[in-house]
């Protein structure tokens, strides 16, 4: 048992970076290709030309899942659920989260009153992941480290 809980542990984290750039996938491909092109990804030319190692202009599952940026959202995610989550239920109402009714309602998408990290992860792919992942490569030009503040807004 205790092999099958350590093997599990160690693949979790692959496997949830790899969820994450299989949800930004699924919510930037707009031409349905299953990868992402300049445009669908949304951050600068040097972003994507970085994540793009085969320089076909396109980025795709492989490639995203490998450039740190799920691993990086995720990063952000927890940091944020750390500073907010007033009543340490680890995840965040709207009052927590300081945002109107209206998008926190596009962020609980389960409905329950609550925003978990995968709710948090997924809305951000869908509004901002790209240009926030840009803008800490380029101040950093290292491996992308979580930043204070919301990144919900």
């Amino acid at each position: 048992m205790d092999s099958i809980t350590g093997a599990s542990s160690m693949i979790t984290p692959y496997s949830m970076n790899n969820q994450l750039a299989q949800n930004m996938i699924k919510r930037k491909d707009t031409n349905g290709d299953k990868s992402l092109t300049a445009d669908e990804f949304g951050g600068s030319l040097e972003v994507f030309n970085r994540i793009d190692k085969n320089s076909d202009g396109k980025i795709d599952l492989t490639e995203l899942s490998k450039s740190g940026i799920s691993k990086f959202l995720d990063q952000q995610t927890s940091s944020l659920i750390s500073s907010l989550d007033k009543n340490g239920d680890n995840v965040l109402n709207a009052d927590e989260l300081k945002v109107s009714a209206d998008t926190f309602s596009k962020i609980d998408t389960n409905g329950d009153g609550t925003a978990d990290r995968n709710e948090l992860n997924n809305y951000y792919i869908a509004n901002h992941a790209a240009s926030q992942y840009q803008q800490t490569m380029n101040s950093t030009n290292s491996t992308a480290t979580p930043i204070s503040g919301n990144i919900i807004a």
